[in-house]
């Protein structure tokens, strides 16, 4: 019996445990639905390791681990067992092939990347529709426009092409098209530096969820063209930060969301005549880098760290464990 627990095995679990309605195609793997907390979607599937991980429970192992408990089999060796025999069916075979390289892809470095997308934010204009939603959020127009935000490009933009790199939200070399309207918010490094790109779709994917309305650029769903998710990427958005210099302020504010940092730092410029800084994490349960971030501001001269977090930090369990 093999111990390779990647592949068609993996392939196996997915389609073997899971409803299609509870299955989604992502970078290295799946989304589904976790059984653990009930996260719609939260849980990945690595095809190509054999792992998953939910990012609002933190529910994680292997294949073979997830398997036992949603087939309810108390042994390792007979889920294992099992999962090979599934694993022999020929449509696991030829879908896992997809994956047998797929872990090994990263993104290009943070310089490429900030090259990349600043090339291409420096190509693009927003739209009347845009902008106004923007200054109902407080936003002046000449903020506006030093932020970068910009409306994501309809067809007809596909020369604006990257260096043959791993971009997200590229592949083939090309940008990739979006389903509806949306504007893109730089996500900004120590430096200024832009790391990713958010997106802020006027339409929420999923009408009862206006969280939904916020997605990373993205190109992970085309990784047979090079496309590449943003894993591995700088997913900490600096604001109100004085990015020609070393030294960072004695205090900052830490919130979710880097549309939010932008607006919430610039009218507290407003209010007290002074930058006020903003660290913001892309998603509540998206703190893997935080410790670090919190680590390099305290080496350069922050001393304090003020919780701007939406309220419910206070109420909801997975929000309050990861935020504190």
């Amino acid at each position: 019996m093999s111990t390779d627990i990647g592949g068609a095995v993996a392939e196996a679990c997915v389609l073997g445990d899971f409803p299609q309605d509870a299955v989604r195609r992502c970078g290295t793997g799946y989304n589904v639905t976790c059984p653990h907390c009930g996260g719609k979607f939260k849980l990945n599937v690595n095809v190509a390791k054999g792992l998953f991980r939910c990012a609002k429970c933190d529910y994680s192992g292997n294949v073979v681990q997830l398997h036992m408990g949603m087939a309810d089999i108390s042994s390792y060796k007979d889920a294992l067992a099992d999962l090979e025999k599934q694993a022999g069916n020929p449509v696991c075979v030829e879908k896992a092939k997809k994956y047998e390289n797929q872990a090994e892809r990263k993104p290009a470095p943070l310089w490429i990347r900030n090259e990349t997308y600043t090339r291409l934010l420096d190509s693009l204009t927003l739209s009347r529709k845009h902008r106004q939603n923007l200054r109902k959020r407080g936003l002046s127009d000449e903020e506006i426009d030093r932020l970068g935000y910009k409306t994501y490009p309809k067809i007809g933009f596909s020369y604006l092409h990257c260096p043959n790199a791993p971009i997200p939200g590229y592949a083939s070399q090309m940008l990739c098209q979006q389903k509806d309207d949306c504007f893109m918010i730089p996500v900004r490094y120590r430096h200024g530096e832009v790391s990713m790109i958010q997106l802020r779709h006027d339409t929420p994917a999923r009408p009862t969820d206006d969280f939904s309305r916020y997605t990373n650029l993205s190109s992970s769903h085309l990784y047979d063209k090079g496309g590449v998710t943003t894993t591995g990427c700088e997913n900490i958005h600096y604001a109100g930060f004085d990015f020609t210099s070393d030294k960072t302020p004695e205090k900052i504010y830490l919130t979710e969301g880097a549309l939010k940092a932008d607006v919430a730092s610039y009218l507290a410029e407003q209010l007290y005549g002074r930058k006020t800084p903003f660290l913001a994490v892309l998603g509540v349960n998206n703190v893997k880098q935080l410790p670090a971030e919190l680590a390099y501001l305290k080496e350069h001269g922050t001393q304090g760290v003020c919780l701007a977090l939406d309220m419910d930090y206070r109420t909801k369990p997975e929000v309050s464990f990861n935020s504190l």
